[in-house]
């Protein structure tokens, strides 16, 4: 996704601003979390070329607060021991559908 704007340009000549821009288009698409993951895989490029010397700092670090957080949704979980206990128990005897058990009668 940075690729076409970042990927043909030495690490050394990249600025945080350019990043930014880059990582602002995909924002804008409301992909928040791909946002993120991308700011740190372009972190981890400044990291690795930090270590091998081709760049002196990571451009990417202090963009962080720049970007927006994805809202967190959280999800229905079990909290019953005996509501658990019957899932656990629903999980075990289930056999599968018909393919599954039809490969497990021939193997």
């Amino acid at each position: 996704m940075a690729r076409p704007d970042l990927g043909h340009r030495p690490i050394t000549n990249i600025t945080a601003a350019e990043i930014l821009v880059s990582l602002r288009k995909v924002e804008s698409q409301g992909n928040y979390e791909i946002v993120r993951r991308l700011w740190a895989a372009i972190g981890q490029v400044f990291r690795y070329a930090i270590a091998t010397a081709r760049a002196d700092n990571d451009r990417a670090f202090g963009l962080r607060e720049a970007l927006t957080t994805p809202t967190v949704v959280h999800h229905a979980a079990i909290t019953d021991w005996q509501r658990l206990a019957g899932l656990i128990g629903a999980l075990w005897e289930y056999e599968g559908a018909y393919g599954e058990q039809y490969a497990n009668q021939t193997s």
